[in-house]
């Protein structure tokens, strides 16, 4: 009996729903865990119904820390859209980051959390160029996060990427004690943290970068 052939939009969903059920296993048990008979259980499919749609288990993760970077940025390009005073521009951005983190934990851990390859593992390899690729999506976040920044206050490019880093640096730390749960082994409440904590970082941010408001 002849196989009858998939359409683009089959192929779509099946490999979401593969990104989608990978993306809880390397939440839950990390890459080194993470196997394609692992992923296949998880589906009820084979592991060699897997490899028609993936070469291997690093081409998924790649997939899943590229889809991960893609979002983020969406939520920066939502306050780039939105305008408004530097305070209030610089706020969003805070927000965007930590609510992406604490809404999407498991994307949040595969893309910047435990031991994971980087581009330069897979430099020489087949999947050199999917890596760069993941690569150029997630520095696209640092791009629109210094962006943000220097429309927003003036303050010329290169000291806005500085900012964003040493921003970025704080909020990633915000979002890993809250999603280890160390905020909530503090207080019990661990949203007054992490408010707290977000006005610490964009109200310094503000009079530093645009003295006298």
């Amino acid at each position: 009996m002849t196989r009858v052939a998939r359409s683009p939009e089959d192929i779509s969903t099946v490999k979401a729903n593969i990104l989608d059920a990978a993306k809880d296993i390397l939440y839950r048990e990390g890459f080194a865990q993470f196997s394609m008979r692992k992923l296949a259980a998880v589906l009820g499919m084979t592991a060699a119904n897997i490899y028609n749609y993936f070469e291997n288990k690093d081409e998924i993760y790649l997939g899943i820390q590229t889809a991960g970077f893609a979002l983020l940025i969406q939520r920066y390009e939502a306050v780039e859209q939105a305008g408004g005073s530097t305070a209030d521009v610089l706020a969003r951005m805070v927000r965007a980051y930590i609510e992406f983190g604490l809404e999407n934990r498991d994307y949040y851990e595969v893309m910047l959390g435990g031991n994971t390859p980087k581009y330069h593992d897979y430099i020489g390899t087949p999947l050199e160029s999917t890596a760069f690729f993941e690569k150029q999506t997630a520095l696209s976040v640092l791009q629109s996060a210094t962006r943000i920044i220097a429309n927003a206050t003036g303050c010329p490019q290169e000291q806005a990427k500085n900012h964003a880093i040493n921003t970025w640096v704080v909020l990633h730390g915000v979002v890993s004690l809250h999603n280890n749960r160390i905020f909530a082994e503090m207080d019990v409440n661990t949203q007054d943290i992490v408010a707290r904590i977000t006005a610490d970082i964009f109200s310094p941010l503000v009079s530093k970068l645009t003295p006298g408001l």
